[in-house]
């Protein structure tokens, strides 16, 4: 039994890989090459700019690209995410599909292209509609920004996404309160998150689990986890090392349950 089902999904998998591969509809030849939105958010305490990218090859495959924080140069962020079955005369009709699965869906949308600009509006929110703007892989599309939060959990070392929309590591001030987020993939493409929240901050120095409240996150797609120091806030040490009106640095360790964080280190912009 256990063969027929490995059987079945390899097959699935070959069939996946096939109809990706395999597009002989229309595509409109002024669709294919990079893309980039830049959107300036209106919320405090969040990044100043998110940067979405599409890449549109000439089968119609259809892959994400965001920003390599570091270098502030455009990268290839997915696997492709779908595929253009048609593309002409201002219309399209788009599958987004799950590589390795047979799982997909349909949906329709319009298109503009003016000079070096895209106008997109679809019906499927798969990618983001809107402005985009012709763009090359590898190019500087902003500016570069040291987000770095590394922290060795439970014996794995876990780093923040270099490729991202935004910094994934970052901090906030509000009323009297740090924050500091980071999130990444552990590397079996887990989603990994940790939130840390320092009430009464006073700057450089140290804090601990009387100020200090964490938070792990960890999970897929469809289910994410949280813990608290909360419940367990035996350990934690947090020292600012550095800070300024536009960068914080420190380290911190801290225990949740039976899970150590150790070593941790970042440096991350503050907003």
């Amino acid at each position: 039994m256990k063969l027929l089902i490995y059987v079945f999904i390899i097959t699935l998998s070959l069939i996946s890989c096939n109809l990706l591969d395999s597009n002989s509809q229309e595509i409109d030849s002024r669709l294919i090459g990079e893309w980039v939105a830049k959107e300036t958010p209106i919320q405090a305490n969040v990044p100043k700019e998110f940067i979405s990218g599409i890449q549109i090859r000439e089968n119609g495959q259809v892959y994400l690209l965001a920003i390599e924080t570091s270098t502030g140069k455009l990268k290839l962020d997915s696997d492709s995410i779908g595929i253009f079955l048609n593309a002409s005369d201002n219309s399209f009709v788009y599958e987004n599909h799950q590589i390795g699965m047979l799982l997909s869906s349909k949906s329709k949308g319009s298109y503009t292209i003016k000079n070096d600009s895209l106008f997109l509006l679809t019906e499927s929110g798969y990618f983001i509609d809107g402005n985009y703007k012709r763009a090359k892989l590898n190019s500087i599309i902003t500016t570069p920004i040291k987000s770095q939060f590394t922290i060795n959990i439970a014996g794995e070392e876990f780093t923040n996404d270099n490729i991202s929309r935004y910094p994934s590591a970052y901090a906030y001030l509000s009323d009297g309160k740090l924050t500091i987020i980071s999130r990444g993939n552990d590397k079996n493409y887990k989603y990994t998150g940790i939130h840390i929240n320092v009430d009464n901050f006073s700057g450089i120095g140290d804090y601990n689990e009387s100020t200090t409240e964490i938070f792990y996150e960890i999970g897929g797609e469809d289910v994410i986890m949280v813990t608290s120091t909360e419940f367990d806030s035996s350990e934690i040490y947090l020292k600012v090392e550095k800070t300024d009106n536009n960068q914080i640095s420190g380290k911190v360790n801290f225990k949740i349950d039976n899970i150590v964080f150790s070593d941790g280190i970042f440096d991350t912009p503050l907003y």
